[in-house]
């Protein structure tokens, strides 16, 4: 049986069959059974079997087999681990399975604020997307009501900061990761809801963002590498991973930025709109403020009719 340490457990007429399992935060593990001072040491020809309920990540999800040999033990010597290969044998009769790597940072500082919400209910808005994030490969989620007994929740994938990806699951939203991820989110939530209460999963409205952008530069700096620097800043302080749903950007949230970009001596936003701003069931566009819309996820990139960069001052070449 498991314990703490093995300095509670001296042997008796009938010693203590007891282990401590150990982890080092690096994915090792190492497991320390008794040596008939404290515990009982195990038995000649005894067979040791193990179960995995932790173990490490993805790597860990090894088929039957895999397991056959010891490849290191603490204290003992290369010539020690090879005698006990030679004198024991190690098999996993069934495949490995369910192991997943550890949250990486990004994902805790995300997930950390949903903690406070009601504990697996879905009783208000807030609830009901939060628990949405709970789904594995969901990364943004936002719901609205028509009535309180009738909630859209709406989601995203999850992607890694810095992912290439513009739109991810898709411009039109039709592929098979958002079909499963949209199914996931709605038997998840089935038992979650109050009674009554209709509940629609939809994926989200991805909108363009059209600027116009006027920066001067510092002397001493080539315009090109400023125009390189703000365009990086830009597409990462406002790429796809910091994005959430109903958000609202003015033009001083993104004049902030900018100008504190090397080599930048002032930004100044002029127009900032979004493809839809012809369709009437979309705010009409100001020209200073993208608005808040539920379904919306703003998508910031560069190129011709997306961001244009007038750029002065520094070093033209």
């Amino acid at each position: 049986m498991p314990a703490d340490n093995l300095s509670p457990s001296p042997p008796d007429s009938a010693p203590s069959t007891v282990y401590v399992v150990d982890d080092d935060g690096s994915g090792n593990i190492t497991i320390t059974f008794g040596d008939g001072v404290s515990g009982a040491i195990p038995g000649l020809h005894q067979n040791i079997t193990a179960t995995y309920v932790v173990g490490g990540g993805i790597a860990g999800n090894v088929p039957t087999g895999s397991a056959s040999r010891l490849i290191s033990a603490p204290g003992l010597t290369e010539n020690e681990v090879l005698a006990i290969n030679a004198a024991m044998s190690f098999s996993n009769s069934t495949p490995a399975s369910g192991g997943s790597d550890p949250e990486s940072d990004d994902q805790i500082r995300y997930a950390a604020p949903q903690v406070g919400r009601t504990l697996n209910r879905a009783v208000t808005l807030a609830d009901h997307a939060a628990l949405a994030l709970d789904v594995p490969g969901v990364g943004i989620a936002n719901a609205e009501d028509i009535d309180p007994f009738n909630v859209t929740v709406y989601i995203a994938p999850y992607r890694t900061p810095g992912s290439a990806e513009t739109y991810p699951g898709g411009v039109h939203n039709d592929t098979t990761e958002m079909a499963a991820l949209k199914t996931a989110v709605a038997e998840h939530l089935s038992d979650k809801t109050m009674l009554g209460t209709t509940l629609q999963v939809k994926e989200p409205e991805y909108a363009d963002v059209l600027m116009d952008m006027t920066v001067i530069a510092l002397p001493g700096f080539y315009q090109s590498e400023v125009r390189q620097n703000v365009t990086e800043a830009l597409l990462s302080t406002f790429g796809y991973s910091y994005m959430e749903f109903n958000q609202t950007i003015h033009q001083e949230d993104i004049e902030a930025v900018m100008n504190q970009v090397e080599g930048v001596r002032l930004t100044r936003v002029s127009d900032i709109r979004h493809t839809h701003g012809a369709d009437p069931t979309w705010p009409t566009p100001d020209g200073m403020t993208l608005p808040s819309i539920p379904d919306v996820i703003w998508i910031f990139k560069e190129g011709a009719g997306f961001l244009d960069i007038t750029m002065s001052g520094g070093i033209t070449l």
